[in-house]
């Protein structure tokens, strides 16, 4: 007689999940009067690529402390003289996600604090002092050709940029209200309240860092976040990125986490739309094997709550989607 299961309790390897963590991917959720996250379809993208992700979506690299919590609530309908449950319904719904960011750059930043974020133009010579920077560098003109890795100059331009300069790249601001930033909603514009003609510029998302440079063209080593410059686009030079705390703008983004397995199998998390939950301050973690005595890295906390989103398939209202492809070999059960 073989011995109970119960005692032993084999596994079957394929289908336990053995990883090293989740990574993170964003993706730009259009705000406004027509709300629309961008959609990630595992039917017909099938697993998530980690190494090449899908049209849209941005790594944001090592992601750690990942953290779930659901604030779905189920009540309960009783009955009779002891009250007993006789049927259960769903009530609110709601979620949230937290983890840190290991990794620090122009996106991270943002989406760690869930407003307007801000890049740092270049200054002019002798410009007024401000808090996220004073009368910036003139911007510089675009020739024709320039795509989202490479941008063509007017004639010219090329000297004034250098091999690994940052740079954003983007039109000017002519007195417009509403949502600003070519390719990625970067921030809202109240009428009336902005007047510097560098300010798309000094906040948009469609910046990069220079690779070479080629008489007026600049080769990027990443594509730019929002694509292609549009038309009257100009181009300043950015010495480094600044948050706030406060602002009034609460921006969203579309989000899949992922982990991938030893075996192969693949766990997401898909949230249609993630809206900061709040300010959180940085963590430290202490750096293993440094060579050195308590050296400490810095990460980026970020907690967001998971907005409603009415799922086409059958008009339910929810938050989030996890989902998982299996091993080869696993059994469906």
């Amino acid at each position: 007689m073989p011995i109970s299961k119960s005692l032993v309790q084999p596994f079957r390897k394929p289908m336990v999940l053995v990883g090293s963590g989740f990574r993170g991917y964003f993706a730009p959720f259009v705000q406004g009067a027509s709300p629309s996250p961008t959609l990630f379809d595992p039917a017909r993208q099938g697993r998530f690529d980690t190494n090449s992700p899908p049209s849209g979506w941005y790594d944001l690299g090592w992601i750690d402390q990942f953290k779930r919590s659901s604030a779905g609530r189920i009540g309960q309908i009783r009955s009779g003289y002891r009250g007993a449950v006789r049927a259960q319904y769903r009530g609110e719904i709601g979620s949230s996600v937290e983890f840190e960011f290991r990794e620090w750059g122009k996106l991270q930043l943002a989406l760690s604090k869930g407003t307007t974020h801000f890049n740092i133009l270049k200054a002019a010579a002798g410009a007024p002092q401000q808090p996220v920077g004073g009368t910036p560098v003139a911007a510089v003109g675009l020739g024709s050709g320039s795509t989202a890795s490479s941008i063509v100059l007017a004639a010219g331009g090329g000297v004034q940029f250098q091999a690994g300069q940052l740079i954003a790249v983007d039109v000017d601001y002519s007195g417009q209200s509403g949502y600003i930033g070519s390719g990625i909603q970067a921030s809202f514009v109240a009428a009336g309240t902005v007047t510097d003609v560098d300010y798309v510029r000094r906040v948009t998302f469609n910046v990069g860092a220079i690779q070479s440079i080629s008489a007026d063209t600049l080769t990027l080593q990443q594509p730019m976040l929002g694509g292609a410059p549009p038309t009257g686009a100009k181009v300043q030079g950015v010495t480094g990125f600044a948050s706030r705390e406060g602002s009034s703008f609460i921006q969203s983004w579309s989000a899949v986490f992922v982990v991938d397995t030893a075996d192969g199998a693949q766990l997401y998390y898909y949230y249609p739309q993630l809206s900061v939950a709040g300010e959180r301050e940085e963590s430290t973690y202490n750096v293993e094997n440094s060579g050195a005595a308590d050296l400490k890295g810095f990460g980026l906390s970020a907690e967001f709550n998971a907005l409603a989103f009415d799922d086409p398939v059958d008009g339910e209202t929810v938050v989030c989607y996890r989902g998982f492809f299996p091993a080869a070999g696993s059994q469906a059960y």
